[in-house]
């Protein structure tokens, strides 16, 4: 079933001048071919305010009572049917433009319905895989944003390798004499700090020794003195 608003593409489409005036009526021709396709795409029953409103009537020039006056000439024709209910006269289009279901017709019918239902799930799934893909090319940078960006990473390559140019000119080698002279220098310094370090280390350890004597021998004599007492 489809919705009303199928049927809103097919009104006449108005101007924004157009549809401040009075739209001109419609005649009762076209009138009865738009109710009487509407019934049928829709194929579910309406009262004639409803279908009025649904067709938006004043804005293409049909009244209401021009919509009753089709409703009963259609029921007259037999391709309309109607019923009271609480009051208010239903419409629906007549199901005889079907014909009579036989069994056969019928397992046809809901062959040809599971099939759309598969289409349907087909699409519906191709549709979120669309929606995916689309998604993350939004999120792709554009041209001109990845250009912007390579010239920018251009610039910063070429400034390293001015840099590192400038660098490489700029160091002189070291003469192999020299670097003999220091290194041999170096390890003259570095036994003289191991060395002096040997040293200081016996001299503290040598007067933690002699103050842990001196504080036992203190002791020891606490120790007596209380004896003797």
């Amino acid at each position: 079933k489809k919705s009303s608003r199928f049927f809103e593409s097919e009104l006449p489409r108005m101007s924004k001048k157009a549809a401040a005036e009075k739209p001109k009526k419609m005649t009762e021709k076209d009138a009865t071919s738009l109710v009487t396709n509407y019934l049928n795409e829709q194929n579910r029953p309406f009262n004639a305010k409803q279908i009025f409103e649904n067709l938006h009537g004043k804005d293409i020039g049909v009244g209401q009572a021009m919509v009753t006056k089709i409703l009963a000439d259609l029921v007259s024709k037999g391709k309309v049917s109607t019923k009271t209910y609480k009051g208010k006269d239903i419409f629906w289009a007549s199901q005889d433009r079907f014909g009579d279901m036989t069994e056969e017709s019928g397992k046809e019918l809901e062959a040809t319905i599971k099939s759309l239902q598969t289409e349907e799930d087909n699409l519906a799934k191709q549709n979120a895989q669309q929606q995916r893909i689309n998604a993350r090319l939004s999120a792709t940078p554009k041209n001109d944003a990845l250009e912007a960006e390579l010239q920018a990473e251009q610039k910063r390559v070429e400034a390293l390798r001015e840099r590192i140019q400038k660098l490489r000119g700029g160091i002189k080698a070291v003469d192999p004499k020299d670097k003999t002279k220091l290194e041999k220098k170096y390890s003259e310094v570095r036994r003289e700090w191991i060395n002096r370090k040997r040293k200081v280390w016996t001299k503290v350890k040598s007067k933690r020794r002699a103050e842990r004597n001196v504080k036992r021998e203190d002791m020891k004599g606490k120790i007596e003195k209380k004896s003797e007492d």
